[in-house]
């Protein structure tokens, strides 16, 4: 049975939260700040975190930039606030998903089995050359780029660049990104996806601009060129 720890610092919602993951099958224990958390991960250790992005003392920024520093935990991140520039920081600092307060039982349950699926899928061991001077090691999760150096990347935007990369030079929709990418059906309006390629794209553009850009093809999703070939 998967654990669960929520870190929030309103206990109502960590009751919910809890309640919900119980009736969905998980173990869940929550705590309210980022020594509740720590300390679990040792006495008992969860397979994902759900984390409150505002805590009184340290914020969820801090905790989810400490816990990705030490762990490839799934972190789904909760935040009340509406603001894009909210979330996508979420996403920079290594979360791998988001869900706004107030959210609906089902979308929370869903968004939890979608992370723990992505987190059991077997590890892609070696690496995935996409020619001699560029390719991703699943190991260190990371790009190499000959002459430039490696990048750190999360889990989501290794298999983001992955599939980009087999298939470069051609667009992929959302929903074939979706389905690879997040585990679930790509739903018009869903903003999760093109957080991780604004993210992903972002990094890029500061590794090796002349070497990978991802590109949006308006009505389908994106596409990944090399070497900036048109």
């Amino acid at each position: 049975m998967n654990r669960i720890f929520i870190v929030d610092d309103d206990v109502t919602s960590c009751m919910l939260a809890s309640r919900l993951l119980r009736n969905a099958g998980f173990e869940a224990r929550y705590g309210h700040d980022s020594r509740a958390l720590f300390q679990t991960l040792v006495e008992w250790p969860p397979q994902l975190v759900v984390l409150d992005i505002h805590l009184g003392g340290e914020d969820g920024r801090s905790i989810a930039r400490r816990l990705r520093a030490s762990s490839a935990i799934p972190i789904l991140i909760l935040t009340a606030s509406t603001d894009l520039q909210t979330k996508v920081q979420s996403l920079e600092l290594g979360a791998d998903d988001f869900i706004s307060k107030p959210f609906a039982a089902g979308e929370f349950v869903a968004r939890v089995r979608a992370l723990l699926r992505r987190a059991a899928l077997p590890a892609w061991h070696g690496t995935a050359a996409a020619s001699d001077q560029l390719w991703l090691d699943n190991d260190k999760r990371t790009l190499v780029v000959a002459g430039v150096g490696e990048l750190v990347l999360t889990e989501a935007e290794l298999r983001l660049l992955e599939l980009l990369l087999i298939h470069a030079g051609n667009p992929l929709d959302r929903e074939v990104l979706s389905k690879a990418v997040l585990r679930r059906l790509w739903q018009p309006g869903e903003r999760s996806l093109d957080l991780h390629v604004s993210n992903l794209r972002n990094k890029l553009r500061k590794f090796a601009p002349t070497v990978l850009e991802i590109q949006s093809v308006r009505g389908i999703g994106y596409r990944l060129l090399l070497g900036g070939a048109e």
